[in-house]
C-alpha cells in the first residue's frame, strides 16, 4: 500500500464405508533449542499484559529490588494449567530499568525455586526503553507427557521509566514471548526422504494448529495476519532449511495437506511437536490452471484444510476438491520493459472459486492491473473533509481476481512511487506530490 498525507482546503438407514490410507507412518522429532531469527525464521509473538500485581496465586515470591515489579502470565501447553507467571525486575532498584527476569518454569506458582534471568537492557533516549531476556526453558504438560519449551521475553517502554500507581495493568509497556527452538527429523513423503522442522508459530507452545487467516482481519502483513504453526521441509534435500522471509521456498503453512515431490500427504503433528505421522490420503483432486503469459508461478490458496501451497509446477496445479480464495501468490513475468515480479499474501483477497473432482478450472488473475485509491480524513469534520483538514491517500494496487498486490518488482528493484496531482474544479493544481511505500 501506499500513502500520502496533505492538508488541502476541503429418518433413514446409515452406511458406514472406511476409506484407509495407504499408509501411515510415525516419526518421533528432536527439539532444538535456537535462536529463529538467526535462522531466519520469524513468528507471531504472543502479546504478554503487563501488570502491577500478580494474576495466578503465588505461593511464594523473591526478595524483589524494584517497587514496581511487572507480572504477567504466559499460556503455554493444552494441559488444564497451562498459565505461567512470569516478573521482571530491576536489580539497581526503582527506576533504573527492567533488567531481571523471574519465570516460574516448573509451574508449582513458587518463583523462589526457579532462578533468575539476567537480560540485555538498552536506553533510547529518555521515551523508550527496551530488554530481551533468554533463551529460557521450562517444563510444559500436554496429553501424554511433560517436555521442555524455550522461549524470549522483550519489552518495550516508553514515557520514561515512571509507572501509575494503583494502577491495574501498565499502559506503557509492551511485554512479548517468542520460541527459541523447534523440533526436526527426517520423515518420509511418498517414498522420499526429507528433513522437516515443526515451528510453533503462535508461541504459545502448541505446534499441531492449522495456518489460516485470522478472522475479521484484512490487510497486506503477509503471514502476520494469520494464526496456526509452520513447518519446514528440505525439499531440494540439500542438508539444510532455506533461510529469508517471507518467500521461503521450503516454509510451509501448517495444513490437513501438504504437497512434497510432486506427491500430496497428510501430517498429523501432536501437539506438543515431537511426533508426527505422515499419510497418503485418499483425497479427490481437481485442477486449477492459470494463464500461461502468467510466467512462473507459485500459489497460496485458502480452503477449510488451512493454507495450502503450491511452488512452480508450471501452468496447472493439481488440488484437493474444496472451496478456495487466494491467500497470496508470486509470479515473474518476462515483459520487453524488463522482468516483473508480482507478490500479494496476507489478504485473503478475491473471489471464492469451487475446485470440483476430475475437472480444469481456469482462474484469471494478474495484470493487468487496477488502481484502487481511497483516502480517510483527520479532523473534526468526520468523513467530510473540510478546510484545514488532513487528508491520508491510499493506493493499492488490485488484478483480475480481486487479488491484491503487496510488492511489485522490476529487475529486482521496486519502480519509482507514483506521483499524483490533485485539481479543483477550474482545474487549478491545489497540492501535488509522490506517494511513500509503505
Amino acid at each position: 500500500m501506499l500513502r500520502r498525507c496533505l492538508s488541502i482546503a476541503m429418518g433413514s438407514t446409515a452406511v458406514l464405508i472406511l476409506v484407509l490410507p495407504l499408509y501411515a507412518d510415525d516419526y518421533e522429532l528432536q527439539y532444538k533449542a535456537l535462536d529463529l531469527r538467526q535462522e531466519g525464521i520469524y513468528t507471531r509473538t504472543q502479546y504478554l499484559r503487563p501488570g502491577t500485581r500478580p494474576e495466578e496465586r503465588l505461593s511464594a515470591e523473591p526478595k524483589y529490588r524494584s517497587r514496581m515489579p511487572i507480572y504477567a502470565v504466559a499460556t503455554l501447553g493444552n494441559d488444564g494449567d497451562n498459565r505461567y507467571t512470569v516478573v521482571v525486575d530491576e536489580s539497581g532498584g526503582t527506576g533504573r530499568g527492567y533488567d531481571i527476569l523471574y519465570v516460574d518454569r516448573n509451574n508449582n506458582e513458587n518463583l523462589t525455586d526457579d532462578p533468575r534471568i539476567v537480560g540485555r537492557i538498552r536506553r533510547q533516549g529518555t521515551s523508550s526503553t527496551t530488554g530481551n531476556f533468554g533463551p529460557v526453558g521450562v517444563m510444559v504438560e500436554y496429553d501424554d507427557r511433560t517436555v521442555p519449551y524455550y522461549f524470549s521475553v522483550s519489552y518495550q517502554r516508553y514515557g520514561g521509566q515512571s509507572i501509575r500507581r494503583g494502577a491495574r495493568f501498565v499502559e506503557n509497556m509492551n511485554l512479548s514471548l517468542q520460541p527459541s527452538g523447534y523440533y526436526a527429523g527426517v520423515v518420509s513423503f511418498g517414498g522420499s526422504k526429507h528433513r522437516i522442522a515443526v515451528i510453533d508459530f503462535n508461541s504459545n507452545g502448541l505446534f499441531n494448529e492449522y495456518f489460516k487467516p485470522r478472522s475479521g482481519v484484512a490487510g497486506s502483513g503477509g503471514s502476520f495476519y494469520a494464526i496456526g504453526d509452520q513447518i519446514l521441509i528440505d525439499a531440494n534435500s540439500d542438508g539444510r532449511f532455506e533461510r529469508g522471509y517471507p518467500n521461503n521456498k521450503e516454509l510451509y503453512p501448517y495444513a490437513k495437506y501438504v504437497q512434497v515431490d510432486g506427491k500430496w500427504c497428510s501430517l498429523d503433528i501432536a501437539p506438543r511437536g515431537g511426533k508426527v505421522e505422515v499419510r497418503n490420503p485418499s483425497m479427490k483432486l481437481g485442477t486449477i490452471r492459470i494463464p500461461a503469459q502468467l510466467g512462473s508461478c507459485s500459489l497460496q490458496l485458502v480452503s477449510v484444510n488451512g493454507i495450502l501451497k503450491f511452488e512452480e509446477t508450471g501452468n496447472e496445479f493439481q488440488v484437493p476438491t474444496a472451496t478456495y480464495q487466494f491467500y497470496g501468490h508470486t509470479m515473474e513475468v518476462k515483459h520487453s520493459s524488463g522482468n516483473w515480479r508480482y507478490d500479494t499474501r496476507g489478504t485473503a483477497s478475491g473471489k471464492k472459486f469451487e475446485v470440483a473432482e476430475d475437472t480444469v478450472l481456469p482462474l484469471r488473475f494478474g495484470p493487468p492491473l487496477l488502481l484502487n485509491l481511497s483516502y480517510s480524513t483527520r479532523g473534526p469534520g468526520g468523513t467530510q473533509p473540510k478546510a484545514g483538514d488532513t487528508i491520508q491517500l491510499s493506493l493499492t494496487f488490485s488484478g483480475q481476481g480481486g487479488e491484491q498486490y503487496t510488492n511489485i518488482m522490476k529487475n529486482g528493484t521496486r519502480p519509482p512511487a507514483p506521483t499524483y496531482k490533485i485539481v479543483d474544479e477550474a482545474g487549478k493544481i491545489v497540492d501535488k506530490g509522490t506517494f511513500e511505500y509503505g
